[in-house]
């Protein structure tokens, strides 16, 4: 028993080690980034989102295949493409498991829904708007005047920080690497790295919106969230609420 109660309480001393680490670099992050960004301390922030937004910018005109795949990525409707990809990588993990492992990752699912909802509203509180790149600088290049489009391109925005799709992206990277492992994560952040993306070399938002912004809510909503007991009580709480009997539990296994 002795040792039982030892090895918990490492555990959870470790899991405080880790929270503290990550909002150490979260607020690092931020620290470095207001100093830079707002207060025009010296940085490197300036200099990469300059750099990245120029990069790109640049390479739209004239109007080549380029233009018309940052284009496409950048209506609303390709959002539903990111959700398509996130939904893949779950569901290769999600059909493997038997009905009882189904149902826990369905309440896995349930949870990261809610989760990111909730950090979702809480980043839409956070007092600060920051103009996009394409608000800032004159004489660039617009995607949505570049070409003719059916959908509405967003290539602007009066408040870009943090970046909202590189939040959610991120929290589904955490969920998978805190339920189902590092393989799963490793696919979660291909899917963060691609579909993050289009926003920046559209000019919606800048680089250190996503490289700062995203990466420092998500370690520390995810680190107070998932490294403590919090989210397997959310999981446990749906797990127990949850039918067993749902018809997607049992589809496609051998009697």
């Amino acid at each position: 028993m002795f040792f039982v109660s030892f090895y918990m309480m490492f555990t959870i001393q470790k899991n405080y080690i880790l929270i503290a680490a990550c909002n150490i670099i979260a607020v690092l992050l931020l620290l470095s980034w207001y100093l830079n960004v707002c207060l025009d301390f010296p940085g490197i922030w300036n200099t990469a989102d300059r750099s990245v937004f120029e990069f790109f910018n640049q390479r739209l005109y004239p109007v080549s295949g380029f233009t018309w795949l940052v284009a496409v990525t950048n209506v609303r409707i390709f959002d539903l493409a990111a959700m398509l990809a996130m939904g893949l990588v779950f569901a290769c993990y999600f059909l493997k498991e038997s009905p009882e492992g189904r149902h826990r990752l369905f309440c896995v699912f349930l949870f990261m829904v809610l989760f990111a909802v909730v950090v979702k509203l809480l980043c839409n509180q956070i007092p600060f708007d920051r103009r996009s790149p394409t608000k800032e600088f004159a004489g660039i290049n617009l995607v949505s005047k570049l070409v003719s489009f059916p959908l509405k391109v967003k290539d602007g925005s009066n408040s870009c920080f943090p970046g909202d799709h590189g939040v959610m992206l991120l929290i589904f990277s955490f969920v998978m690497l805190r339920y189902l492992g590092v393989r799963a994560f490793t696919a979660a952040m291909a899917v963060f790295a691609v579909f993050s993306l289009p926003r920046i070399m559209s000019g919606a938002h800048w680089f250190s919106d996503v490289a700062v912004g995203s990466v420092s809510v998500t370690l520390i909503a995810c680190s107070w969230v998932m490294l403590t007991t919090c989210s397997d009580r959310v999981v446990a709480f749906l797990e127990r609420k949850v039918p067993h009997d749902w018809r997607i539990f049992s589809f496609g296994q051998s009697r």
